[in-house]
């Protein structure tokens, strides 16, 4: 009992704060999956499979915004580079690196 209590108590913390979501979604979906072989029939078990569904769905998606994020920023980045021309050339005609 004190397993399915810190599975879900881990899972759902983690979940809701948005950190550490792939420990979150092994915590949940290792709750989730035997709860609902042995304790529900096949309609539940249906719902079940969505409910895990909607917790990889948050976690891949949450991955993936993180990803654009970082893109954003390294384009900022390499933008306000070309805009001040810092980096990419001198008035000498010579390339420094970054």
């Amino acid at each position: 009992m004190m397993l399915v209590v810190g599975l879900l108590g881990v899972g759902c913390t983690l979940l809701v704060l948005g950190k550490g979501l792939p420990l979150a979604c092994f915590c949940l979906v290792l709750f989730q999956v035997p709860t609902s072989l042995y304790f529900e029939n096949f309609y539940d078990q249906m719902d079940s499979l969505s409910a895990v569904g909607g917790v990889l769905a948050v976690m891949f998606l949450s991955r993936e915004v993180g990803i654009v994020r970082r893109q954003k920023k390294e384009l900022e980045y390499l933008s306000d580079i070309n805009i001040n021309g810092d980096s990419f050339s001198s008035a000498s005609g010579s390339y420094n690196t970054l």
